[in-house]
């Protein structure tokens, strides 16, 4: 979106992922680039051949990494699991 890498298949999420980096996805400002969360997932799921695993580890990361309250991350992470529960897993 802001032009550092051509395109988003050279972009280094999916190598660092790879190599055993934790990385999140996530938006800056939305409104401003017409993107978001979800729309950012599908992208790369569909460039990287990311998967249900992929995008669980991901997601996991992503919660346990911000900065909310820990309190509040262990919901989420409970809201992930009986997500991913319901759908298959």
């Amino acid at each position: 979106m802001l032009g550092i890498v051509p395109d988003v298949a050279q972009h280094p999420v999916d190598h660092l992922r790879r190599q055993g980096v934790r990385v999140s996805l996530n938006t800056d400002d939305p409104l401003l680039y017409g993107i978001d969360v979800a729309g950012e997932y599908a992208l790369c799921a569909e460039t990287f051949g990311w998967g249900r695993p992929e995008l669980v580890a991901i997601a996991r990361t992503s919660i346990e990494s911000c900065f909310a309250e820990e309190g509040r991350r262990s919901h989420l992470l409970r809201e992930l699991d009986a997500f991913v529960d319901a759908h298959g897993g």
